[in-house]
């Protein structure tokens, strides 16, 4: 699980993925990554996770601040958000506890990875 307030935040998401694709090795399981809290988000922000978590090159790539560590390790990040969006590692699910539709959607994606 994984708070939505992390995909808003790049350099939170570079932290998150990697330790969601550990844990996905130390299981040597699937492993589906929820996205929570997306009740607590305001309206532009739901918005932008949800049509921007599909692709995390342009989460981490696009969204990335300019500075001095950012400009030293951009090579880094898109090497990562290359990697996780090309093999197809790293996805995640929205969860708003209100919507019911999104409840199921999570439930069938559960099903489906379990299978």
């Amino acid at each position: 699980m994984i708070d939505a307030h992390f995909v808003l935040e790049p350099e939170k998401l570079i932290a998150g993925a990697p330790t969601a694709l550990s844990s996905m090795v130390s299981l040597e399981t699937s492993v589906v990554n929820v996205l929570t809290k997306m009740d607590q988000l305001s309206r532009e922000n739901r918005k932008e996770v949800e049509t921007g978590h599909a692709g995390v090159r342009s989460l981490l790539v696009d969204g990335v601040n300019d500075g001095p560590w950012n400009e030293k390790h951009a090579a880094l990040t898109r090497a990562i958000a290359t990697v996780l969006d090309d093999y197809s590692m790293f996805r995640m699910v929205a969860l708003d506890n209100i919507d019911e539709e999104s409840i199921e959607n999570l439930l069938l994606m559960i099903d489906t990875t379990i299978q």
